[in-house]
């Protein structure tokens, strides 16, 4: 018994570890596009997920921002979309509230 337990363990870790794939089954029509992407800011790097981006620059002096910090941030707002929206039933908040455009963008996030 404790061997399978121990195995579902390691089975369970080793799923949570794959690399995050977002997009993976996304088709053309329901892909959500970058807007401002060098509109707002020609320098700026950028990591994104399947419904945010993570705007940042080059001047971090904590040593902080880096692929772990912006990873484990995407799949937390992407945890946060699951849950308001796909959970709770809250409304796309990416969509044209006035209806104008069904194009859907990303939530844009900037560190500065």
């Amino acid at each position: 018994m404790k061997k399978i337990a121990s195995s579902l363990t390691a089975l369970t870790l080793m799923i949570s570890a794959l690399p995050y794939s977002p997009t993976a089954g996304i088709s053309a029509a329901d892909e959500y596009l970058v807007r401002d992407k060098w509109g707002y800011c020609t320098t700026a790097n950028y990591a994104e997920s399947e419904h945010f981006v993570i705007f940042y620059g080059n001047n971090d002096t904590t040593g902080q921002v880096n692929e772990a910090f912006l990873k484990r941030n995407l799949e937390a707002y992407e945890r946060l979309w699951k849950c308001y929206g796909e959970y709770l039933g809250m409304e796309n908040m990416n969509v044209d509230i006035y209806g104008k455009s069904s194009q859907k963008y990303k939530t844009n996030v900037y560190l500065t």
